[in-house]
């Protein structure tokens, strides 16, 4: 049941929602500054295990639900557990209308943290690129006019409607992520890992980015100019550098002749973490075989 929330049937729509014992929930805002209170929160969206989206508008130029709901709001949210994409982001998100979202009790999923301890290698964790490949869901609704309304008016003045259908698939997609990534932490025996060390961690980055960090700036810049100066020595001794893909496709490709292992979207050589290992275990044995 999908269900876009008004001053009509709000009611109903926390109704569905305090049914539930675990649900998706993401946060639609006027831009990504929140975390400092330029930009803020201008609807929500939610979709339960038992199959029940909605999306709850506050702060678009019109059709938004009474800001009073917020108090009733926050106490649906308080219980059950929260899947989450990007969980940070949202946590700053929802301190812009008032609710504190270390207030939230149950366990704090975040799909995007998760699918980093599974496959850390994977070439993207955005929504989209994870959906695409793992559920194989077609994706997002396509944006484009969301965006132009939103860089031509405002993201405010995008009609709930029409962003009530895009948040309303993001949490449905954010959920099916996590029915998929969850079993597998589990079998890997990551799960106590992600619950007691992951998501607690992203509970100690917000509060930090919220209270913001006391920064020694003579001893930052000191710091810089010692990384690079190791830098600059390295270079010199490599003749090359290391953070250029160019350069080590020349050296690993074109001169030492090893495979192609990964390319880019682009076809071009990849030198993701996962590709140096195997080049370093190539080259280990090659040395090994010339001492023998």
């Amino acid at each position: 049941m999908r269900l876009l929330a008004t001053d009509d049937n709000i009611e109903e729509v926390l109704m569905n929602l305090s049914q539930s014992k675990l649900m998706a929930v993401d946060t639609e805002t006027t831009g990504l500054n929140v975390f400092d209170g330029t930009h803020h929160l201008i609807g929500m969206s939610m979709s339960t295990e038992h199959g029940f989206h909605t999306y709850i508008p506050l702060q678009h130029t019109e059709g938004n639900v009474d800001m009073k709901w917020v108090g009733r709001i926050r106490e649906v949210l308080s219980t059950p557990d929260l899947i989450w994409h990007n969980r940070k982001f949202d946590m700053h998100s929802f301190k812009t209308i008032g609710i504190d979202p270390l207030e939230f009790k149950g366990i704090q999923y975040d799909t995007m943290l998760l699918f980093h301890m599974w496959y850390e290698e994977f070439y993207s964790f955005s929504m989209d690129a994870l959906a695409k490949t793992f559920i194989k869901h077609k994706g997002k609704l396509k944006s484009e006019e969301i965006h132009h309304i939103g860089r031509m008016y405002g993201y405010d003045s995008v009609p709930v409607g029409l962003m009530g259908d895009y948040a309303m698939m993001d949490t449905d997609i954010t959920l099916q992520l996590w029915q998929f990534i969850w079993p597998k932490i589990i079998e890997e025996n990551l799960d106590k890992v992600y619950l007691e060390t992951e998501m607690p961690f992203t509970r100690l980055l917000y509060k930090m980015e919220q209270r913001g960090v006391g920064v020694r700036e003579d001893f930052v810049k000191r710091k810089v100019e010692i990384g690079r100066g190791r830098m600059e020595t390295l270079h010199r001794l490599l003749r090359f550098n290391p953070a250029s893909t160019k350069d080590l496709k020349e050296v690993f490709i074109d001169i030492l002749g090893l495979p192609i292992l990964k390319t880019t979207k682009t076809g071009k050589p990849s030198f993701t973490k996962d590709v140096m290992e195997q080049y370093d275990e190539m080259l280990m044995y090659f040395t090994d075989e010339k001492t023998k």
